[in-house]
């Protein structure tokens, strides 16, 4: 499943881009070299780096790993893997990694649907201020999915993420 969700989320390959700067794990190749990859659309290849990296706890490249596999780029797609590899660095405050686990738990992908796990994790990825968790967060205070039904709440999120365009 393309992770995307309800709300177009360029953060996917800014998130990957950023890197959150965490240092490289192993001696060869480093999370950098797996992103040069990406960007090339050596999907494989970027597989291949970034997987001994993630093992040994690289937070960028368990995001990077989620991406291939959420959507499927070098790899059988799988939400369930995507939603491990997402898991960890959303655990450490990844704002992106937030976002993606939120949208799968959002619609059920590879996890069971769980509005309140998925209302979870979009406010945390929000108040780092992500706008698409921003977004659908005022949409589940819209509808009361995962959280009480709250207007004035859902107009906050929603002005939160149209002050960013």
């Amino acid at each position: 499943m393309n992770c995307l969700g309800r709300f177009p989320a360029a953060g996917l390959v800014a998130g990957l881009a950023v890197g959150w700067l965490s240092p490289a794990v192993a001696d060869e190749a480093t999370y950098q070299d797996g992103f040069a990859a990406y960007e090339s659309g050596d999907y494989g290849r970027a597989y291949g780096v970034w997987l001994p990296l993630a093992t040994a706890g690289d937070s960028d490249a368990q995001f990077g790993l989620g991406v291939l596999l959420d959507n499927g780029q070098g790899v059988p797609e799988s939400d369930a893997d995507a939603a491990k590899w997402y898991r960890q660095p959303a655990e450490k405050g990844n704002p992106d990694a937030q976002f993606n686990l939120a949208l799968l738990y959002d619609s059920g992908s590879g996890v069971p649907v769980d509005k309140t796990e998925a209302a979870r994790w979009y406010y945390r990825a929000a108040m780092t201020g992500h706008a698409g968790a921003q977004y659908n967060l005022g949409l589940m205070f819209e509808s009361g999915e995962g959280v009480d039904q709250d207007p004035a709440r859902a107009a906050f999120w929603y002005r939160q993420a149209a002050d960013q365009g």
